[in-house]
């Protein structure tokens, strides 16, 4: 029996037969990082590994988005989602999404309905948008395409469901 921590996601690429990724190695604890980066000498299909600075960057990068994370998870911001009455989707932030649809109401011709807030802020607001990138009407606005109802649905499952 060993006192190592239970490995995350990114970190059991070892069950894996692909290279992993730099991302993938900063998320791994020491010892099977030293692991994976020794095997990949006998797997010449890999390529070459890759850099200490690449994978530095990448542990700096998940130590500031895990930053972010927490502090949009004690903040009061919620992403929001709003629907139009012919469809599209808008996927904003608002500490306030009640009023956001208020304002947002008194541009439009059209009635909006607030479908469901999730806890976050900016960051995961982008997060949600890069997911939905290819549903993208206009700036933040996306169809109502089964993929991006799906994901309001599994994100709201868990938080405030408004419709």
């Amino acid at each position: 029996m060993t006192n190592e921590p239970p490995l995350s996601p990114e970190a059991s690429v070892s069950l894996k037969k692909a290279a992993p990724t730099a991302r993938e190695l900063a998320a791994m604890p020491d010892y099977l990082r030293a692991f994976e980066l020794r095997r990949w000498a006998n797997r010449p299909e890999w390529g070459s590994p890759p850099s200490q600075e690449e994978i530095e960057a990448e542990e700096t990068a998940l130590v500031l988005e895990g930053y972010v994370v927490l502090q949009e998870k004690l903040s009061k911001s919620r992403v929001y989602f709003i629907q139009a009455a012919s469809g599209p989707i808008k996927i904003g932030v608002s500490g306030n999404p009640q009023s956001r649809l208020k304002n947002l109401q008194v541009g439009s011709a059209e009635k909006l309905t607030l479908l469901a807030t999730v806890p976050g802020g900016r960051f995961t607001e982008e997060q949600i948008h890069q997911r939905l990138i290819a549903h993208r009407l206009h700036g933040e606005w996306f169809s109502p395409h089964a993929e991006v109802l799906r994901v309001i649905d599994r994100l709201s499952t868990t938080t405030e469901r408004t419709a």
